[in-house]
């Protein structure tokens, strides 16, 4: 679905794609939007100013080469060689377009006190920790749209307090990202009790992770992260945990690029044996502290974010697991902000947190978690064999060979257990039936997030009387 470009076409070999800009859009400070501002924000993304960092940057590096703007309303992107993923990394809300005459002043912070944009809602007022307010945009460049004149956002930690504001009408729609117990549980037994409230899937690739930092001991030596990653049941998350969704590798576990579960249960960390695995758990921590010395496990956390819910309650689920190979290790919780410094600049040595992807492509996973110096490369495992592969893969066009290319990268990077895939998460919403325009797209931050089309059937509802 075009958003502020109408039209777009392929060059001939399929390397370049050229993008038509709607005329007449303005930032929310009435400044003119133009191709100026989608060349500058593309190439931040591929090369972020000193002091931030550009998770998705590797991702857009790994397949573009330049970009260039010819005129106000034409944007020329160049890429590396034909692939799919091209025109998808621009259909993603992560990489939402930024106001140029705004940022350049203070590229690090200048998003960090004035919020702006092009699209249906403009901000209102100053936010609160607790709640996000919105008034219509009267410039907005499609005509007739939105549908609503405001729109709040209740920021609620709370999973209990979340149930009771949706049965209570406070609130209208959730989105149960931070809370993934909401959708077996709270969610599914408030839709089962009223027939008017819709509980349903929202598309999103998200992955939970134990990052183990392999530049400091005893994460250094493959035997030990081999060790946890055997211990520790996948399958575990979801029947111990409050999340739900599958078992899978460094591809999405229910995509084209997907292992077989024939090859999958070769792996470190995958086979259907748990007492076989535990015995090689222990055998080699054995044969490590033989040649380096007893591990003193009690000098080792898991950090975990105490302000993302499955974060902490899965360190705790590790925790337990890794009593069955006699290691014992405690909880570090901290607030997100600190724990994801924490994994950026790598001061940690256990860190139990997720990553979200938006498209089912190795470019994308493989690009941001494996390859040497990806954006969310948190393990620090450098594999020059997953390096050369990941290249050679991006470009093959043959489907079958490609596959080929992207399994024997995973089976690499799963047995060498420094970046441990936990689960592949489900995430879901609920919300009233009179809430409608609603759509699930295969983006979860995509088109649906716009809300531009959502209007509601009443007249009057009580907490807006």
């Amino acid at each position: 679905m075009p958003e502020l470009a109408h039209s777009w076409e392929f060059s001939e070999d399929r390397t370049s794609i050229t993008f038509h800009l709607h005329q007449g859009v303005k930032w929310h400070d009435g400044a003119p939007f133009s191709s100026a501002d989608v060349k500058y924000t593309i190439e931040r993304i591929m090369n972020p100013p000193k002091g931030m960092v550009s998770p998705r940057g590797p991702v857009f590096k790994a397949v573009i080469d330049r970009v260039e703007a010819p005129e106000p309303h034409t944007v020329v992107v160049h890429g590396k060689g034909p692939t799919t993923l091209l025109l998808d990394l621009f259909a993603n809300g992560h990489n939402a377009i930024i106001p140029k005459h705004i940022v350049e002043q203070d590229p690090v912070n200048a998003l960090k006190t004035q919020i702006i944009g092009t699209g249906p809602y403009r901000i209102k007022g100053t936010p609160t920790e607790s709640l996000w307010q919105y008034e219509r945009n009267p410039d907005y460049f499609i005509k007739g749209l939105p549908y609503t004149d405001e729109l709040e956002i209740h920021i609620i930690d709370d999973a209990q307090a979340m149930l009771a504001a949706l049965l209570s009408k406070r609130i209208h729609w959730s989105g149960a990202f931070l809370h993934p117990n909401l959708d077996g549980d709270l969610a599914k037994s408030a839709a089962q009790q009223n027939a008017n409230l819709i509980h349903g899937p929202m598309p999103g690739l998200i992955v939970t992770h134990l990052a183990l930092q392999s530049e400091k001991p005893p994460f250094d030596d493959v035997r030990v992260r081999q060790a946890v990653s055997e211990a520790i049941k996948r399958e575990a998350i979801s029947a111990l945990g409050n999340q739900t969704g599958a078992v899978g590798t460094g591809n999405y576990a229910l995509g084209r690029w997907k292992m077989s579960k024939v090859v999958q249960e070769q792996l470190i960390g995958y086979g259907p044996d748990m007492k076989k695995r535990i015995a090689h758990a222990k055998k080699l921590l054995a044969s490590y502290e033989a040649e380096k010395g007893k591990i003193d496990w009690r000098k080792i956390k898991i950090q975990c974010s105490s302000n993302i819910k499955f974060s902490c309650e899965n360190a705790q689920v590790v925790q337990q697991l890794l009593k069955k190979i006699d290691v014992n290790i405690q909880l570090d919780p901290m607030l997100v902000a600190q724990h994801r410094a924490n994994e950026v600049s790598g001061d940690f040595l256990m860190s139990l947190l997720g990553a979200a992807f938006d498209f089912d492509d190795p470019n994308d996973t493989f690009g941001q978690l494996f390859v040497t110096n990806g954006g969310r490369w948190y393990q620090r495992r450098s594999i020059p064999e997953v390096d050369a592969l990941f290249e050679k893969q991006k470009f093959t066009a043959d489907p079958e060979k490609r596959k080929a290319l992207i399994w024997e990268m995973d089976q690499i990077v799963m047995n060498d257990s420094a970046y441990l895939v936990l689960l592949w998460f489900d995430l879901h919403h609920v919300r009233w039936n009179f809430v409608k325009g609603w759509t699930p797209t295969p983006n979860i931050r995509s088109t649906n997030a716009r809300m531009d089309y959502v209007w509601l059937d009443l007249p009057e509802l009580p907490h807006t009387q």
